[in-house]
């Protein structure tokens, strides 16, 4: 299986996630997006604190910090840009996806990323004194992925949805009736 079919696979898959969590939320792919966002940040506010206070399997080099610092950046503003594709997809009836979030190759890269953090984080697990912050300071890759791959997912247009309707039936059920004097 080449990588273009895994990756239409996994993109099919997200898609799926996406609208069904849209349909039941009223919360789009971006928002999703936005939770690999999160995820990835506190992988490499983990890595930057592990420089001053080893609690990681391995300490944080000097050349790993100096990388960090760009990589935060351009993890910003990639966020940036999908706050902006968020705006963007429902201000106009052509919906457009913006050509970061749409692009294979980067994609797959962070696939592969996400695949080779999945393979070390057992055997770093294992070693750890904190398994918990290694888990999830190793996740940058699997975060990475969900950013891209939710991020490129094309939303559902605006509608109702599921948990909306529940709450407001709910609502209106506490509701007093009004009674009519005659």
């Amino acid at each position: 299986m080449t990588f273009e079919k895994i990756d239409t696979l996994v993109l099919a898959g997200a898609t799926r996630v996406s609208h069904k969590f849209q349909r039941l939320t009223g919360r789009t792919n971006f928002f999703l997006a936005k939770l690999g966002f999160a995820l990835g940040t506190l992988s490499l506010i983990i890595g930057l604190g592990n420089y001053w206070h080893q609690f990681l399997a391995f300490p944080t080099s000097f050349l790993i910090l100096i990388l960090f610092l760009p990589l935060t950046v351009l993890w910003f503003w990639m966020a940036k840009k999908c706050d902006s594709a968020e705006d963007s997809a429902f201000s106009s009836t052509a919906r457009t996806k913006h050509p970061l979030f749409d692009n294979q190759r980067m994609r797959t890269l962070t696939l592969v990323f996400a695949l080779v953090d999945l393979a070390f984080m057992p055997t770093l697990i294992q070693i750890s004194p904190t398994p918990i912050l290694e888990c999830l300071h190793q996740d940058y890759g699997i975060a990475l992925a969900i950013f891209h791959y939710f991020a490129s997912v094309d939303p559902l247009p605006p509608g109702q949805n599921k948990v909306g309707a529940w709450l407001e039936a709910w609502r209106s059920s506490f509701a007093k009736p009004t009674h009519s004097s005659g």
